[in-house]
C-alpha cells in the first residue's frame, strides 16, 4: 500500500460503472481571447463539460464558475483518466481554496442520502483527487460504494457487486490505516471481513472498535457479533494450523467440531480429510472425502483424492470409479 490512494494511478474498479454519468456531458469551449484575457491559457483547446440544460446559457452568456466547476468535478470523479482531467483540476485550484474539498464531500454526502449512488461516488472521488488523504472523503467514498452494492441484485449484478465490495473494503482499510483512532471505519470494516469469511480479522477489527466507541447501542451490537464469532475464529485457527503444517494441532481443534453445528459445512471435512491423508490415515481420509461428496457432490478434488486413496488400498474397482467421475466432472465444467 502506498501512503495514500491515487485514483489516477490505481486500477479503477468503479469507473466502468460511472461511464453513463461521464457520457451525460456535452462539450463546448471557451474562446481563446477570453482565456488569454483571464489568464487561463492552460485551458486553451480544453473541452468544457456541460449538462444538457447548460448549453443555451453557456452559448449566450456563459455559466457561473461554480456551475462549471461542478461539472468538471463530477466528470473528474467519474473518470479520473479523462484526458482533460488535469486541466479541470488546475481550473478548480485557480478559483477555489482548500474548502472546495469539503464542499465536494458535502455534495457526495447529500447524494448518498438521496441514494444517487453514481453522483455520490463521483463527488467523493473528485474530492480525493484534490486531497487523497481527506478523512471524510475516504470514509464517504467507502460508504457510497457499500450502499451502492447493497442496493444491487446479486443475481443480475454479481460482477458489479464484487467490484464495489472490494472498493469499499479497500477504502475502509485506508481510513483505518491513515486514521487509526477513527472508530466508524473499524465498525464497517469488521462487517466487510465477516462477509469475506475472514473471521479472525473481523474479530481483531471489532476488538479495536470497542476501544474507540462510547456508543452503548453499537457496543452491544458488536459484542453480540463477537460472541457469535468465537467458534468461526476457532475453526479458522485450526485450518490455519493445518495449512501451516501443524497437522496434529489443527486436527485437535477441528475434530471437536465434527458433531457440532459445523457438521454440514463441507470445507471442515475437506480440511480434516486432507490432514488425515497427509498423516497416512487412509481410512479416516476416505471417510472424510466421502463426507465432502455427500455435502458437495461435484467437489472435484475430493473425488480425485478418493481415486488415489482407493488405488493405495489396491481397490482397483473403486479407484477406477472415481477416476471416471473426475473425468465427467471436468467435462461438465468445460461445457
Amino acid at each position: 500500500m502506498k501512503n495514500t490512494p491515487d485514483l489516477k494511478e490505481r486500477k479503477d474498479r468503479v469507473a466502468p460503472y460511472l461511464k453513463e454519468l461521464a457520457a451525460s456531458f456535452l462539450f463546448d469551449s471557451f474562446s481563446e481571447d477570453f482565456l488569454k484575457r483571464e489568464g487561463l491559457d492552460f485551458m486553451i483547446g480544453v473541452p468544457i463539460p456541460l449538462a444538457q440544460e447548460d448549453l443555451a446559457a453557456f452559448a449566450e452568456n456563459g455559466l457561473p464558475v461554480v456551475r462549471l466547476a461542478d461539472n468538471m468535478a463530477l466528470l473528474c470523479g467519474a473518470d479520473p483518466q479523462f484526458p482533460s482531467a488535469g486541466s479541470y483540476l488546475r481550473y478548480l485550484a485557480r478559483f477555489f481554496d482548500e474548502k472546495l474539498v469539503d464542499v465536494l464531500v458535502e455534495m457526495g454526502g447529500r447524494h448518498l442520502r438521496d441514494a444517487d449512488h453514481a453522483k455520490s461516488a463521483a463527488y467523493f472521488r473528485s474530492a480525493l483527487l484534490l486531497e487523497s488523504s481527506h478523512q471524510k472523503a475516504l470514509f464517504g467514498y467507502a460508504c457510497a460504494c457499500r450502499e451502492w452494492y447493497l442496493s444491487l441484485d446479486a443475481e443480475t449484478h454479481a460482477a458489479q457487486m464484487q467490484a464495489f465490495k472490494d472498493e469499499s473494503t479497500e477504502f475502509f482499510e485506508w481510513c483505518q490505516t491513515l486514521y487509526p483512532e477513527f472508530g466508524a471505519a473499524y465498525y464497517f470494516l469488521g462487517y466487510a471481513y465477516l462477509n469475506l469469511g475472514l473471521y479472525t480479522k473481523a474479530k481483531l477489527t471489532w476488538d479495536r472498535f470497542l476501544t474507540l466507541t462510547p456508543e452503548e447501542e453499537e457496543r452491544q451490537e458488536i459484542e453480540d457479533r463477537l460472541d457469535q464469532l468465537k467458534d468461526p475464529v476457532r475453526v479458522e485457527e485450526g485450518i490455519n494450523l493445518l495449512l501451516g503444517g501443524k497437522l496434529r494441532d489443527g486436527l485437535a481443534i477441528l475434530e471437536t467440531y465434527v458433531h457440532s453445528e459445523y457438521r454440514n459445512w463441507w470445507p471442515l471435512h475437506y480440511y480434516l480429510a486432507s490432514a488425515y491423508q497427509a498423516l497416512a490415515y487412509v481410512d479416516e481420509a476416505i471417510e472424510g472425502f466421502h463426507k465432502v461428496l455427500e455435502l458437495s457432490p461435484s467437489h472435484i478434488d475430493s473425488t480425485r483424492q478418493l481415486a488415489e486413496l482407493y488405488a493405495l488400498k489396491d481397490d482397483g474397482e473403486k479407484a477406477e470409479k472415481y477416476r471416471r467421475k473426475v473425468e465427467i466432472l471436468q467435462q461438465n465444467r468445460e461445457v
